[in-house]
């Protein structure tokens, strides 16, 4: 039944509900398919590791970033980060990863949340720590191993 018209259809109103909807090439080609409702989090906190991987591997950004100051004589600065981003409707999840890391900011623009790890003490005793326990899969965990 999945891969026929109604199938279809399914993915469609399940696409509706995420990020920014449906483009308008798919709001004109299904005009009755209205999007499914998100789940809200409201309690509860994240308790195991192995979810935060499941999450970082999804949604995650492991990057550098080397700076240099503006005086001749210096060297580059080299910092490591860990973000996640997600929609400004998901802020409760944002909260629940602050919570669970104890250690992140979070920023907020217009439409969406930036949760990010950047301190060295803190990704050497508390980011580390979990991704090693519960480590992320596919192409991140290239990216968390460099």
């Amino acid at each position: 039944m999945h891969l026929g018209k109604s199938g279809f259809e399914q993915l469609v109103s399940i696409r509706a509900s995420m990020n920014l909807g449906l483009t308008e090439v798919l709001k004109n080609g299904f005009p009755n398919v209205k999007a499914v409702k998100r789940p809200t989090i409201i309690e509860g906190q994240i308790e195991q590791a192995q979810w935060i991987a499941g999450f970082a591997t999804g949604e995650g950004c492991f990057s550098i970033n080397i700076s240099k100051i503006s005086t001749k004589k210096s060297k580059p600065c080299v910092n490591l980060h860990f973000r996640l981003f997600q929609h400004a409707r998901d802020e409760q999840l944002m909260k629940r990863c602050v919570e669970f890391f104890q250690c992140v900011r979070v920023y907020k623009n217009r439409t969406c949340y930036s949760f990010t790890i950047s301190k060295f003490g803190d990704l050497f005793t508390k980011f580390l720590p979990i991704f090693n326990e519960a480590p992320v899969m596919g192409n991140k965990a290239k990216d968390y191993k460099d």
